[in-house]
């Protein structure tokens, strides 16, 4: 699923992704473009691929919100095995309720990477190992941004 363009307003409600892969971002969902907003709710993501968001991919002035869901044994061959948010998303990107286990990237940068403000709130993460001590950690473990 691609959310793109101002216009585009994409809602996503109890899905299963189950074995996507994308050459690039966002192996199950991506948004990008100004203006465009995604909506995940009560979905499984589980063995996607892509090279930035093994499951899911925010870049280039999209946002997103994403509350309960699951991210299991997703990969990424860069960042963000479970989801990525690119430095460039928009500021309402907001991961909430998520559940983070077992993912895994290139980089060792695994349950949610985050390079912008946006906001993550009472997430479980079981993924990814402790962070450097310049980075702000969210979610436990799992979520990561970069200051």
């Amino acid at each position: 699923v691609t959310a793109t363009g101002a216009t585009s307003h994409t809602v996503v409600d109890n899905c299963d992704f189950h074995q996507n892969h994308a050459g690039g971002a966002g192996g199950a969902v991506a948004v990008r473009g100004a203006g465009a907003q995604l909506v995940v709710t009560g979905s499984h993501f589980l063995r996607n691929h892509g090279q930035r968001g093994g499951a899911v991919a925010v870049l280039e002035g999209g946002t997103a919100t994403i509350s309960n869901c699951k991210f299991h044994l997703n990969t990424a061959g860069l960042l963000g095995g479970g989801v990525f948010i690119a430095r460039t998303a928009g500021q309402g990107t907001v991961l909430r309720r998520a559940e983070l286990a077992a993912n895994s990237a290139g980089n060792d940068i695994a349950g949610a990477y985050q390079l912008r403000l946006g906001l993550a709130q009472r997430c479980a993460a079981t993924s990814a190992p402790l962070l450097a001590s310049q980075l702000t950690m969210w979610c436990a473990t799992g979520v990561r941004r970069y200051s």
